[in-house]
């Protein structure tokens, strides 16, 4: 069928044929063929996101992979894995950053909860997609926010590195201790010390790298 629609193109290009070509794919058979091949390519590539999810998820820390080991590969958690594949920088520059975001992690426990009471996790999958509409809107209303800052030269800039430094190192020695409230207080301070800061170009990968950071921690400290 593929070859005698190429067939059917070449001469339409050349003489003309588009009546011809119309009849022919609106024939049943011929609707059926192009119907399957279409299933074929959704399956293709949903197998390959799946594969592409797993191999994330294989780089992920030993929580996160306990928190989703049993339901990574049901429909709405995979629903929402995969919008966070292809979510460019809303939550993160890295698949990882993504998961780790205190939204995500809300929603991927609560769905895990509703698998071990075995309750329905559709309505949480519903809830993610109005979540998200939210979020991207609120994530853009940040980025202006951010863009309209003033940003700061590298040694006003150190000022706050160095005090959400400060609330990192704490945070991990009560994260040692098993503290997690505490630990949690000190990682979302540091968040919030960094997230209104708009750092130069020059200075921009040390501030993310500790900003990104930080938000992980937090998520870590959150699930405790």
């Amino acid at each position: 069928i593929f070859s005698q629609i190429f067939f059917l193109d070449q001469r339409m290009a050349s003489g003309g044929l588009e009546t011809e070509l119309r009849k022919f794919l609106f024939q049943p058979d011929v609707q059926e063929t192009l119907r399957k091949e279409q299933e074929h390519k959704l399956e293709r590539a949903a197998k390959r996101r799946e594969r592409q999810i797993g191999l994330e998820l294989d780089r992920c820390d030993l929580p996160t992979k306990r928190l989703l080991h049993s339901i990574w590969n049901t429909p709405p958690v995979l629903s929402l894995l995969n919008a966070l594949l292809s979510q460019g920088l809303e939550y993160g520059p890295t698949f990882q950053e993504r998961l780790y975001h205190p939204r995500v992690r809300e929603v991927l426990q609560r769905m895990c909860d509703a698998a071990k009471e075995g309750r329905d996790m559709g309505q949480l999958q519903e809830e993610w997609i109005l979540r998200m509409v939210a979020a991207r809107q609120e994530e853009e209303r940040e980025v202006e926010s951010r863009k309209a800052c003033r940003q700061l030269d590298s040694r006003t800039l150190q000022q706050f590195v160095n005090a959400a430094s400060a609330c990192k190192t704490n945070g991990n020695e009560f994260f040692r201790k098993k503290k997690w409230e505490e630990a949690l207080q000190s990682y979302s301070s540091g968040v919030d010390i960094l997230a209104p800061v708009s750092p130069n170009p020059a200075d921009k990968a040390v501030f993310d790298e500790l900003y990104y950071a930080l938000l992980r921690n937090q998520a870590a400290a959150a699930l405790h």
